[in-house]
């Protein structure tokens, strides 16, 4: 398990596709990681 950083709310979806992670807050901001 590992803690990301990057939002200032609460994650409330996540996504992946191959190595890459995607996650929308509550923020209205999208972060995507690989």
């Amino acid at each position: 398990i590992r803690s990301l950083s990057g939002h200032m709310k609460r994650v409330g979806c996540l996504a992946w596709n191959g190595s890459v992670l995607t996650s929308g807050s509550g923020d209205s901001t999208i972060i995507n990681r690989d």
